[in-house]
């Protein structure tokens, strides 16, 4: 008997003693995995901040759906808009101060375009991810 309950605590001993290594190497593998996350510089923070701020307008996002489908005209974009052209205009100069669009006259009319690949990318993730329901 006195056999049998030493046996008994030996085992109870045991799984305690496998139940504090299995806690200690989860910490463990915590730590490590925490110690290994990729962090964003701050100033490439503040850019990418800066610019979905930008963004941050339903108008400015609907000048990007349409630039997205080629070159276009302050006239056409304001009416596919439905918004005035000077504040077209206004819209149209915030995106291209913050290098994402670039405009050629021809003759008397300015034509504006896509030149950031990462906007084309943000567009499509907006597009695919922020379903309306």
């Amino acid at each position: 008997m006195l056999f049998e309950k030493n046996q008994y605590y030996n085992r109870k001993i045991v799984n305690n003693i496998l139940i504090i290594h299995i806690i200690t190497r989860r910490k463990e593998m915590k730590n490590k995995e925490s110690s290994k996350l990729e962090r964003m510089d701050d100033e490439y923070l503040e850019k990418v901040a800066e610019c979905l701020k930008v963004m941050a307008h339903p108008v400015r996002i609907r000048i990007v759906e349409i630039l997205s489908q080629g070159r276009f005209a302050v006239g056409e974009i304001a009416e596919r808009c439905g918004v005035a052209p000077n504040q077209t205009c206004e819209h149209l100069r915030m995106l291209q101060n913050h290098g994402l669009l670039k405009s050629k006259r021809e003759g008397r009319t300015v034509y504006y375009f896509i030149i950031s690949e990462q906007l084309k990318s943000l567009f499509q993730c907006i597009k695919n991810n922020c379903p309306i329901k």
